[in-house]
């Protein structure tokens, strides 16, 4: 189990975070919400600790569905490159950021990993899509896939943060494809 965990530091990190956040936000709501979460005001959530909390278990499990393989494939693609995951770190602390910043000035609180899960797997599918000679096309599709079914839940959805997922995606897809030219 360790040598997983040393293997996979991104996805490590991003399951134990997460899981913690949630037994935070049933244990201490009101804690969480008004100093976790990123909003308005000062709050210990608005540097970044937001992702790590989710507002329920059904809330960190569609988390996790996009956010395993895009922590795995991302933590796989820099196993051969120590430089690029310092790189992937520092993109997804610029992305929370940026992700926040709407929110700070703004009424609402934002909890969730949503804009880093998408992040990563777009990062991933695209980086493996160039550098996979024989189903790269596959990849290019399921990142296609991923980011029209985001865009289109997000439409119907109430509870959904449109500029986060719209930039991890972004982020993600542009990433994946500086990588695959830069390390490759």
């Amino acid at each position: 189990m360790n040598e997983f965990m040393m293997t996979h530091p991104i996805l490590t990190v991003s399951v134990i975070g997460s899981i913690i956040g949630t037994i935070l936000s049933y244990i201490a709501p009101g804690f969480t919400t008004d100093y976790l979460c990123a909003g308005r005001g000062f709050r210990i959530g608005n540097f970044g600790l937001n992702v790590f909390i989710h507002n329920g278990w059904g809330h960190l499990a569609g988390n996790l569905f996009f956010m395993f393989p895009g922590a795995f494939m991302v933590d796989s693609m820099c196993k051969p490159h120590p430089n690029m995951r310092i790189a992937v770190v520092a993109i997804i602390i610029v992305a929370t950021i940026i992700g926040e910043l709407p929110i700070i000035f703004s009424r609402q609180n934002l909890c969730g990993y949503s804009e880093i899960a998408f992040l990563l797997i777009e990062m991933g599918l695209v980086y493996y899509g160039r550098t996979t000679k024989y189903y790269g096309f596959f990849l290019y599709a399921i990142a296609i896939l991923v980011a029209g079914v985001t865009i289109g839940s997000d439409v119907y959805s109430k509870h959904n943060y449109k500029f986060g997922h719209i930039l991890g995606l972004s982020v993600g897809a542009l990433s994946g494809y500086l990588f695959s030219v830069i390390f490759n």
